[in-house]
């Protein structure tokens, strides 16, 4: 949804912006396109694998941007240490990349059979295998209900429970035989929950969006693309919740264009949302 995040932030010339979720930089390309010479961008990637992907992608703008390999939760300390401002923007597309789920070292895709790890951030710590090793049933009901939308999960649950009494989760393929279908409308929740507890995407998100009234300067936007109900929830909230803070510029969520979706089907659960720092 490049054109419409170019057109809610608005970038001008010599103007300042966050992209933080970098991602390989598409984003922050087409924003620094539009704010020569002299603007700059402060780039957020948690990965340092995609970061150094990035810095390759966009090696014309290296003296314009501000590379910072760090979870977006930490915005505020990141904007302070690295003296970034003003900020006339600040963008969030919570997509995942395409290097992410083809990535063989991650197992976020069911699609071929990888360890079971799904850690966007090498240095974190809980895996998803050990999540799935270590939750106790209402743990793992919770976190298939509230990020995988699995209302009915009692059975899957007692499953993995079972499962991991006689062989630990290690792969993609233990989870999906456990699972015992191969259908991708059934392992797409039960794989994006897991994908979400182990990075804490929720919960970055509900950390950070706070952060942004102090750190948008008058007349600054700041766009949100998310691609989980949980993610747009948030972000519709804080909104209300700040309208003596911030105008809201879309009065309902945008979606991709159907020439988008065809192109990446990943696009079809798209929703952007974005505001303007009064």
């Amino acid at each position: 949804m490049q054109k419409e995040v170019i057109h809610y932030l608005a970038p001008k010339k010599n103007q300042n912006f966050i992209d933080s979720t970098l991602g390989l930089g598409g984003h922050t390309q087409a924003i620094l396109d539009k704010t020569a010479p002299n603007g700059k961008l402060l780039a957020i990637e948690q990965s340092e694998k995609g970061l150094n992907e990035a810095k390759k992608n966009l090696q014309k703008y290296k003296n314009r941007i501000v590379f910072i390999c760090n979870n977006f939760r930490n915005l505020s300390q990141i904007v302070r240490d690295n003296d970034f401002e003003p900020v006339s923007g600040v963008l969030f597309d919570l997509g995942l990349a395409s290097w992410q789920i083809e990535d063989s070292n991650l197992g976020i895709s069911f699609t071929k059979d990888m360890p079971l790890d799904m850690r966007l951030d090498e240095k974190s710590e809980i895996s998803a295998s050990d999540i799935l090793n270590t939750y106790n049933e209402k743990q793992l009901s919770n976190l298939f209900y509230y990020f995988g939308d699995i209302k009915k999960n009692r059975h899957l649950v007692k499953k993995i429970i079972n499962r991991r009494q006689e062989k630990k989760f290690a792969s993609t393929a233990d989870l999906i035989e456990t699972v015992g279908s191969n259908n991708p409308k059934v392992l797409a929740p039960i794989f994006q929950s897991l994908r979400i507890e182990v990075n804490h995407e929720l919960e970055n998100l509900t950390q950070v969006l706070p952060q942004i009234t102090d750190i948008l300067a008058p007349k600054g936007k700041i766009i949100v693309i998310s691609y989980h109900s949980g993610e747009d929830r948030i972000a519709k909230n804080f909104f209300r919740a700040n309208k003596d803070k911030f105008k809201i510029l879309t009065k309902k969520p945008l979606t991709a264009s159907f020439k988008e979706i065809k192109e990446n089907s990943r696009a079809r659960s798209a929703k952007l949302r974005a505001g303007e720092r009064i």
